[in-house]
């Protein structure tokens, strides 16, 4: 895949950007399953996942004022190599049913760069995991889960080079970036009676090594790197609710509340903040009668909304999305849909030591409108 970006001034200079990139992957997989006993299933296996991935980039400047730096040719290889094993095993106990776990990953990546210091990371990683059920009655289901998860970081983000985004914005990449890890506690509750289902999950994530961009100033040009930030906490609730509202009316909801503790960079140094914020997904359908042998119409009105919250140097605030759409039937294989949607402006600061920036993204309604067209028999 190649992407060459080139912008001219009024000056008469020009800038290019100019970037190619090759990626190879493969995987491996199997899995056996074996009963045991009754109700106890034994589950092992594994996978194996190769990455390989090559860029070059070249960056030029013609008539600048060299604040982007030197006109420059880089590239990478990067090779990753993970080897997993996998195994759980899930047995009765009473009325209870558990299915523990555990994961052994296996990563080595291999970064190289001409007359740069290579990157080499391995590391060996253990994953538990623990799920268990309960039946609360005949409506009610009650889930108890833990798990570990890596977020492995991407090779474009250990590069040892800085690449040119924009005529404002240098990305430089941070060899030493770890890996970051997250340890998930949740709670599951269940309800199903006739049409009517209704969830609630509560949960407690804390991870570790958190990826946030930072930002600074060189010769007016605004630079950022990933860096490892520190500990950040999220313990929250998500309602979900699917039930009936009028005759051929329903709606499904979802809301979500998030109390979180997360690094924050201040004027003396990182700190940690407190932030609840809240967000909500619901849709409210209306169901038309059949017309023979034609579906009915369908209407629907959807909302989403997420409130403010603070991410390292970024501030970012609220905004809303609706959406109305309606699609007639014209036969049991034909339909027309038409759909308008509007978001509100997306917002957001920047808050640096040296660099503020103030982002407003306005988006104008949308509509669409989709004949669909389907064959074969219904």
């Amino acid at each position: 895949m190649r992407t060459r970006n080139v912008a001219r001034f009024s000056n008469g200079g020009t800038l290019s950007i100019d970037q190619n990139r090759r990626l190879l992957f493969g995987r491996g997989q199997v899995d056996w399953q074996h009963p045991m006993g009754k109700g106890e299933i034994l589950s092992v296996g594994g996978n194996w996942d190769l990455d390989d991935v090559s860029q070059h980039y070249a960056f030029t400047s013609v008539g600048g004022d060299g604040s982007l730096g030197p006109n420059s040719v880089d590239q990478y290889d990067a090779i990753s190599n993970t080897l997993a094993a996998y195994a759980t095993f899930q047995q009765p106990v009473g009325s209870w049913n558990l299915m523990p776990g555990i994961r052994v990953e296996r990563n080595v990546r291999h970064i190289s760069s001409p007359g740069l210091t290579d990157v080499r990371i391995e590391r060996t990683s253990l994953f538990p995991t623990l799920h268990v059920e309960h039946p609360l009655g005949k409506a009610l289901d009650l889930t108890l889960s833990y798990s570990k998860r890596i977020d492995r970081a991407p090779t474009d983000w250990l590069r040892p080079f800085r690449i040119v985004e924009s005529v404002q914005t240098i990305m430089q990449g941070n060899p030493r970036l770890k890996d970051q890890s997250t340890d998930s506690y949740q709670i599951n509750l269940h309800y199903h009676r006739k049409t009517i289902d209704a969830g609630l999950i509560l949960y407690d994530r804390e991870t570790s090594g958190l990826w946030s961009a930072d930002y600074t100033v060189i010769n007016g040009i605004n630079v950022y790197t990933q860096v490892n930030a520190g500990h950040r906490r999220d313990s929250g609730a998500e309602f979900d609710l699917s039930a009936p509202v009028l005759k051929r009316v329903k709606v499904n909801a979802s809301v979500n509340l998030f109390d979180e503790r997360a690094p924050v960079d201040v004027a003396v140094g990182a700190a940690s903040k407190d932030t609840f914020r809240y967000s909500t997904n619901s849709t409210l359908e209306w169901d038309g009668p059949d017309r023979g042998k034609v579906p009915g119409d369908i209407a629907q009105l959807q909302w989403q909304y997420y409130s403010p919250w603070r991410q390292f140097q970024f501030r970012t605030f609220d905004w809303n999305w609706l959406a109305l759409s309606y699609t007639h039937s014209f036969s049991r294989t034909l339909s027309l849909n038409g759909t308008a949607s509007y978001v509100t402006p997306n917002r957001h600061r920047l808050l640096a030591p040296l660099v503020q920036e103030f982002y407003t993204e306005h988006s104008p309604v949308e509509f669409k409108l989709k004949l669909l067209k389907t064959s074969g028999k219904r």
